[in-house]
């Protein structure tokens, strides 16, 4: 059985000669407004390590963003 999970919207966040790279999933309207989540990464990872756990929790009503630190 293949699970349908939202998909994520990228973004990136420039300051002081910084940017930023991350990927927002928003709860459905159907979803109800829940907590909003951000997943950080450890070392050697990307902010992809979490598509699925982000996309899981969007799905249950959370907004989930995680970043490329």
């Amino acid at each position: 059985m293949t699970e349908m999970y939202p998909s994520a919207e990228p973004f990136t966040v420039d300051a002081a000669g910084l940017t930023i790279a991350g990927d927002r999933w928003e709860a459905t309207p159907a979803d109800g407004a829940g907590t909003t989540l951000v997943l950080l990464h450890g070392g050697g990872q990307t902010r992809h390590s979490w598509d699925r756990t982000a996309a899981a929790l969007a799905q249950r009503g959370h907004t989930v963003i995680t970043l490329d630190a």
